[in-house]
């Protein structure tokens, strides 16, 4: 698997699309996928101020499952608060529970949307932990 160096990497993939995140810890890796699922969403030219905040918290069965459920939360107050996030801080991460502040701001005229995606799916959904930790997921679109 190829470790993406800026944190995340857009993979192809048939009628879906995938992505590659990593940092030197857990932490990160999870920060760089919300970034990258972000940065499909929407440009990243357009800057996206963190001006509404939000809690999250959510538990899984696994590390795979908590990815997962991460990825779907931020989903779900994009569709449901139509805000676009940008700051994404991870409080707590365990295997089993991941507790975070995340912040963005209303979609506006300015935001360029690139991509609607329905879920971060369990398909080839990975989670490596060596030197550093690699992600990957694909997002049904």
């Amino acid at each position: 698997m190829k470790v993406p160096v800026s944190g995340f990497t857009i993979l192809d993939h048939t009628a879906d699309i995938g992505l590659l995140a990593s940092g030197p810890n857990l932490e990160e890796a999870f920060v760089n996928a919300a970034k990258g699922m972000f940065s499909i969403i929407a440009h990243v030219d357009t800057p996206v101020s963190p001006l509404q905040p939000f809690s999250i918290e959510v538990e899984a069965d696994s590390l795979a499952d908590l990815l997962i459920s991460w990825l779907n939360r931020l989903l779900y107050l994009y569709d449901t608060e139509k805000v676009l996030f940008s700051h994404f801080e991870i409080l707590e991460l365990k295997p089993t529970k991941l507790l975070a502040k995340v912040a963005g701001e209303p979609i506006q005229d300015k935001h360029k949307i690139n991509t609607y995606i329905k879920a971060a799916t369990y398909h080839d959904v990975q989670v490596i932990q060596n030197e550093h930790c690699t992600l990957r997921v694909i997002f049904d679109v």
